[in-house]
């Protein structure tokens, strides 16, 4: 079966939530509480819950699921991003109007086919999103986490290490060595009274 649409793909994981997992440890989505739920910034494709560790008794949280039937995008991210920033404010009015004290951990998840570019990987990493990919090649099926490789990630490394040599950032260092030779000061004058009065 062909994915022609969003809602093709929405229609199969809203039947098949066993097919969703989160997580570098594969947790699995228990069921959906939402489809299509609408929220101040737009509408959550899927809305489900997992629990820590796959344990039936394990604590409870959330996963918000995006899907597209293109490759991903930095609006995505973004998409996911205000999603998860909504449901915070829906447990923040539960905590209000309901006493609830404990917030769940959300998880962010973008589902979408094909590659995943390392500075679309970056983006969804700095904020927390996790991206699978799928496939229809034979049987509908979601792929697994996408990470890091080890050259992407000593680029981005390096990129930030030339970053950080930029001398706009020198005030920082200045400010730091100031406060580490008055912190040396004192440390130096309580010595010395130290071994006067000892």
């Amino acid at each position: 079966m062909a994915y022609h649409t969003e809602r093709d793909l929405e229609d199969v994981l809203y039947m098949h939530c066993e097919k969703v997992l989160v997580t570098e440890n594969d947790l699995q989505v228990e069921q959906w509480l939402a489809r299509q739920l609408t929220v101040p910034s737009g509408r959550i494709d899927l809305l489900g819950i997992v629990r820590k560790e796959n344990e039936p008794d394990g604590e409870l949280q959330l996963v918000i699921v995006e899907l597209k039937n293109r490759p991903a995008k930095s609006e995505d991210i973004l998409q996911v991003t205000r999603y998860a920033e909504d449901i915070r404010g829906v447990f923040i009015g539960l905590k209000m109007l309901k006493g609830l004290q404990k917030f769940p951990k959300v998880h962010r998840l973008l589902i979408a086919p094909g590659y995943i570019s390392d500075q679309i990987l970056f983006e969804a990493n700095s904020v927390d999103v996790e991206i699978r990919s799928f496939s229809s090649v034979g049987g509908f099926k979601i792929d697994g986490l996408w990470e890091w490789t080890e050259d992407a990630e000593n680029k981005m490394i390096e990129k930030y290490f030339e970053i950080s040599n930029h001398r706009m950032f020198n005030i920082f260092i200045d400010e730091a060595n100031n406060a580490i030779q008055q912190f040396q000061t004192i440390v130096d004058k309580s010595t010395k009274e130290g071994n006067r009065n000892g």
